[in-house]
């Protein structure tokens, strides 16, 4: 920005941002870049100050006041754009600076820039005229058990709930957000897991509002059958399989945060019905959500309400003063009016609780009381929630806030690794000091301050109590998402989003496309100016050129692949020779650069399974950190791994059984100290002194059985540093000691070898080794993948927990595998390879079989085999859901269903008599082959139909009975649900077809069945939401919006009836909508959703357009029927909207503002041909008439 243009910004901006929208609204506070940063580029300008002249004494003049005004509450909007300017003047200084400073003119801009903006500074008065004094807050007790006590009474009544039945039953936590439910159902998991004797299976499972629904699947199926799939599963596949493995077994199941029923239909058909005592518990906010989950049985629904008085006051105080009877007698009452402002709600209590001030002065904490608005507390909410966060989000030191702020990168819900966050940290530059652990030290310092404040959630914990990986609630998620996006600190590209604007300049990107096949990053984004990059996504959406890449300094790869792709290249990463942090997890292997050498700055490389170790990885002088999992290792790659300078952690997975010896000799190793080897059959020798310095050795390996000529397969020699040696085996064995004995031997003066035993699968005798079993407890347990939880990487890298001395896991526990995680994540949790080879059990062998019939969720269920029929009934069409009673059944097309009949090779059968069987449909009950069984007897079949109400008639009525017609035939008549499911048990019903009693031929014909279905009841349709919405459509059918609720009758009020007028209303002014009309405030999750439903509403047939003339501008805006901008005509020239340039649009946009006040009385006078505005040739649409408006006018407001 020019000068001259910045003198104008002050007046232009005061009067524009309040009809900016929300995306581009300028924050109330603006972050500072890492002080690491800044302090390092102050370095290299010194080291370079005979040839940067007065360019660093310059930037050293704007550093203190940037860092002084982002430290004030509430800078001015020219303050607020002036630090926006100099933290990219240090950037692009600093790429300057990293590209060898190339361009003579590159260096004058920049020295111009700094020259300008250290008179701005002066000019404006800018500089703050004291120096501001970040606020000294105590550090909080740790509280991640402080409301354990809370839920005793609760947990017990829940247990009372769940009862001693044997039949399957499922139990409900239902209340609002922050009162703690999923807390009780940890609690409730931690007490069933303390009895895992008991249980066959058990998970954890965290869904969260978008779930991704195959991540969620593979987490339920990696938890349940403690492996990973060996191949992409659909979902069919994914629940049949579950179902089958948890047939005539005990489970226990968690299912937290649902927000949908549809989602709780989809995850129950994978636990099966039957007499062994199985529970399930779910949590939701929403009752109807919670009554559905029960079979809207009220008696399993456990409300949970805010803490009372007595509850809220003893969780308050035992985190400001340890205990109720410490706080001091002057506090008591101000401490009270605090206390009921948190609403009763824990995590309010926590938060605010975490924030006051150490001292005891009465007038101080009366300030804070008198600081938080009068009606917090009355009516708790999520909004409130949120302005509970960003009160909290406030207080924190600029380092504590980019550490929060750096958890945008990774998606909601997901676990990440403590150890991942820091080093990414490092790397970032959020603070400065040497090089190495001592950084990481104290950054893992602010995340542990963080975890007390309550602002992280702890996830795995070591024995210890110190934490190794953790996640964000949902609303602190959501709080510094926004905050990340408005200030430019992370920009976050999501498939499911609607767009948005995005900045000239992003610095790190997240690109979140979920299960999305077919997305791809939007080009506006200049990626040659992006630091940190992470994507999760298919491998098909990852970026087209990583060149283009050029600075980028940590890149986190979350990369899902097809079965039909074998490897992914990413040899390209070669040219990135800033990069410092490389982490790729991919269920597939990834190749490498052969070459290397040029990534001089790597210092950590994790990658889940790699194709072929580089030729010259041992020339990467600063890495430090190597975690692989590879094919094949030779001792040439050994002695490569040897000769790395700066290695401190080394984790090594082989995946097959080598033939000969792994040797690790003296001369190498020189600063490593953590040191992980894995291999089914390992042969290892580690040479006396090979690791001079190491202090950790973890092994995992199978069982062996002695060999006769008294050699074993592992040997380690005297390491002088050696502190500890961990041993984990897999395999069936008397006892732990001879297994030991018969593979290891161990130099005496080392210490003694600590030894866990893993359970493991038929695999081993194939030279593959089951997923190690040895996450701790609840701590582990939801997919967020492709990553895992708290095992490691894609199921087989559990050196995460091994590279440091506070890594050290529970050894009890270590009988429980919780799999790789999500949305719930270590890395690629669907995929472990090892496991591909040989089935190892029934569960697995119908796991890879050929998907074909069970690729659409209307195929039927069961498919002749085994004492299979000849001939089979089939559907041709899947159902239109949802579905009502008394309302017509149809396919997903809206026409009729059909049905036909085929032969055991899957050929329909035109000729014959069968061809021309009569056929009826019917009801079953929803739990009918819940075993997952491919083939039943005709009793069977019989004996699930479905009777009415107390037993009386079919649940079915209308036509019924088709014949066939050359081997197929259409339901075309009438046929409606005379009842809903929900009085069944399954609360589900299951549509099949049969031959007639009096069509039947000798030869048995299997029946037909679709997939279970909730049938709803009718009086449920009149608030039904559409999707996609319609125009003409109440305004009431969109979501969030309740027929007779507070925003339909504010809606009302303003004359909005239907979804145009909605539409409409958006358009013209989205803030007034939101802000005036709906009276919502800080842009809720509500907001969101009813603008994005809003947003399906197809116009494919609306060519109609409304033109806006202004003469003196010799512009021509074109505003469809809804009013949304679609374009414009500058001079005589049409320009769609998307492709307006920045002048354009800014001319656009003001003189829409002038337009929209015209619109509602403005006929349509064009009409959209092809891709050109063409207008209506009747004289009765001409133009309309519109006051005509100066440039300078408009521009002026």
């Amino acid at each position: 920005m020019e000068d001259s243009d910045f003198d104008s910004l002050p007046t232009a901006m005061e009067v524009s941002t309040s009809a900016w929208p929300p995306q581009l609204a300028i924050p109330s506070r603006v972050m500072v870049i890492g002080e690491g940063e800044i302090q390092r580029l102050r370095k290299h300008l010194k080291e370079l100050s005979t040839s940067t002249g007065n360019l660093e004494k310059h930037l050293e003049r704007l550093c203190s006041p940037l860092v002084e005004l982002s430290e004030k509450e509430d800078p001015s909007i020219t303050a607020k754009c002036w630090m926006k300017q100099v933290r990219q003047l240090f950037r692009d200084t600093g790429d300057y600076l990293h590209n060898f400073m190339q361009s003579s003119r590159e260096f004058d801009m920049l020295d111009a820039r700094a020259r300008n903006a250290s008179e701005r500074l002066e000019r404006y008065g800018l500089r703050p005229k004291t120096p501001s004094i970040p606020m000294v807050r105590r550090l909080p007790a740790p509280h991640a058990n402080l409301i354990d006590h809370i839920h005793k009474d609760m947990v017990d009544k829940v247990e009372h709930m769940m009862g001693t039945d044997k039949e399957l039953k499922v139990v409900s936590i239902v209340g609002p957000e922050g009162v703690g439910k999923t807390t009780l159902a940890k609690e409730l998991y931690r007490r069933c897991i303390a009895r895992s004797g008991e249980l066959h299976c058990w998970a954890f499972l965290r869904v969260s509002a978008k779930p991704d629904i195959p991540r969620l699947l593979t987490s339920m199926f990696t938890q349940i059958l403690r492996k990973l799939p060996s191949r992409r599963l659909s979902v069919h596949d994914f629940i049949d399989t579950v179902a089958r493995y948890l047939l005539n077994k005990r489970y226990f199941i968690i299912i937290d945060d649902l927000w949908t029923a549809d989602v709780w239909d989809i995850i129950i058909r994978a636990f099966p019905g039957g007499d062994c005592s199985s529970r399930i518990i779910t949590t939701t906010q929403f009752m109807d959500v919670a009554m559905t989950c029960c079979g809207h049985l009220s008696e399993y629904v456990f409300k949970m309400l805010p803490l009372g008085d007595v509850q809220s006051r003893n969780l308050f105080f035992r985190i400001v003063f340890g205990s109720a009877s410490d706080c001091p007698r002057n506090l008591i009452e101000v401490s009270d009016g605090i206390i009921r402002k948190c609403g009763g709600l824990p995590l309010a209590t926590i938060n605010i609780a975490s924030m006051l001030p150490s001292t005891v002065k009465l007038e101080e904490w009366t300030g804070i009381h008198d600081s938080l608005p009068s009606t917090w507390g009355a009516n708790p909410s999520s909004e409130w929630m949120k302005e509970v966060v960003n009160l909290m989000f406030s207080t924190l030191r600029p380092h504590l806030k980019s550490c929060l702020l750096y958890f945008s990168m990774y998606p909601k819900g997901y676990i990440v690794r403590k150890d991942d966050l820091v080093r990414q940290c490092v790397v970032e530059g959020f603070l400065d000091g040497d090089e190495g652990q001592a950084t990481e030290e104290a950054v893992g310092l602010f995340f542990d301050e963080l975890v007390r404040r309550g602002m992280i959630q702890p996830v795995d914990s070591d024995k210890n109590g110190k934490v190794l990986s953790c996640t964000l609630h949902r609303t602190i998620h959501d709080v510094i998402v926004n905050k990340s996006m408005e200030e430019n600190f992370v920009i976050i590209a999501d498939y499911f989003q609607s767009a948005i604007p995005l900045p000239d300049k992003v610095h790190r990107l997240s690109v979140q496309f979920g299960g999305a096949r077919s997305a791809y990053i939007p080009e506006s984004i200049l990626v040659s100016e992006v630091r940190s990059l992470a994507f999760f996504g298919f491998c098909q959406c990852l970026p087209v050129s990583m060149v283009k890449y050029m600075h980028v300094r940590v890149l986190i790869l979350h990369i899902w692949a097809d079965e039909d792709k074998h490897s992914i290249d990413l040899a390209e990463i070669h040219e990135l020779h800033l990069l410092r942090y490389l982490k790729i997890a991919c269920n597939i292997a990834v190749k490498l650069p052969d070459k290397i050498q040029g990534q001089q700055n790597l210092e950590t490389i994790e990658v889940s399974t790699l194709a072929a170790i580089p030729q010259d990885i041992g020339e990467l002088s600063k890495l430090r950190i190597l975690k692989i999992a590879v094919t094949k290792l030779s001792n040439k790659h050994i002695y490569s791994l040897q000769i790395l300078p700066a290695l401190y952690a080394l984790s090594v997975h082989v995946k097959t059984a080598p033939s000969k010896l792994f040797f690790f000799r003296k001369g190498g190793f020189s600063v490593l100290k953590f040191f992980t080897f894995r291999c089914s059959e390992p042969r290892l020798v580690i040479n006396e002194n090979a690791m001079p310095k190491v202090e950790k050795v973890n092994l995992c390996f199978k069982a062996h059985k002695a060999r006769q000529d008294g050699k074993k397969p592992i040997t380690i020699r005297h390491l002088p540093s050696l502190q500890e040696i961990s041993v984990k085996i897999g395999g069936t064995v008397a006892d732990a000691s001879s297994a030991l004995a018969n593979a290891f031997t161990n130099h005496a003066k080392n210490p003694i070898p600590i030894v866990q035993m893993m359970e493991s699968s038929e695999d081993q005798e194939h030279g593959t080794l089951e997923v190690e079993v040895d996450v701790k407890e609840e701590n582990a347990h939801e997919y967020h993948g492709p990553q895992e939880q708290g095992s490691g990487e894609c199921g087989h890298m559990d050196e995460d927990r091994d590279e440091t001395p506070d890594d050290d896991v529970k050894e009890e526990n270590a009988h429980e595998y919780h799999g790789p995680q999500e949305q719930g994540s270590g890395e690629c949790g669907h995929m472990d390879e090892d496991r591909n080879e040989t089935p190892d059990d029934d569960s697995e062998k119908d796991e890879n079989k050929d998907a074909d019939s069970r690729q659409e969720p209307y195929r039927e269920i069961a498919t002749a085999s085994g004492l299979r029929a000849k001939f089979h009934l089939r559907f041709l069409d899947g159902l239109k859901t949802p579905i009502y009673t008394e309302k017509d059944i149809t396919s997903e097309g809206n026409s009729a269903i059909r049905i036909g009949i085929f032969d055991s090779d899957g050929n329909m059968i035109k000729e014959g008599p069968l061809s021309k069987a009569k056929v009826e449909m019917l009801v079953l009950s929803g739990d009918f082959c819940n075993d997952g069984r491919e083939s039943w007897t005709e009793e069977e079949f019989n004996s699930h139909i479905a009777q009415g109400r107390h037993g009386q008639g079919f649940v079915l009525r209308g036509d019924c009975i088709v014949w066939l017609n050359n081997g197929e035939a259409s339901f075309g008549g009438t046929v409606r649900f005379k009842e809903g499911s929900s009085r069944t048990r399954s609360r589900k019903f299951v549509i099949g077809a049969r031959v007639c009693v009096d069509g039947k031929t000798d030869e048995r014909v299997q029946e037909a069945v679709m997939m279970p279905v909730t049938v709803l009841d009718r009086r449920n349709e009149a608030s039904e939401k559409r999707h996609p919405p319609e125009l003409d459509d109440e305004v009431y059918r969109l979501e969030e919006i309740s027929k007779d609720g507070v925003y339909s009758k504010r809606l009302k009020e303003v004359q909005i009836f239907t979804v145009k007028d909605f539409l409409k209303a958006l358009n013209k002014d989205a803030n007034k909508l939101r802000e005036v009309v709906l009276r919502i405030k800080n842009r809720s999750s509500s907001w969101g959703k009813m603008v994005k439903h809003v947003r399906e509403c197809s116009l494919t047939d609306r060519h109609e357009l409304i033109a806006y003339r202004n003469e003196a501008a010799s512009v021509v805006l074109f505003f469809n029927c809804v009013y949304d901008l679609v374009g414009a005509e500058f001079s005589g020239v049409y320009v769609e909207r998307d492709n307006f340039d920045a002048a354009n649009k800014a001319l656009a946009n003001v003189l829409k503002e002038h337009a929209c006040s015209e619109l509602d009385s403005a006929p349509f006078s064009y009409v959209m041909n092809g891709c050109l505005p063409v207008p209506v040739s009747s004289s009765e649409n001409s133009l309309v008439s519109i006051p005509i408006v100066a440039p300078e006018a408009a521009l002026q407001g």
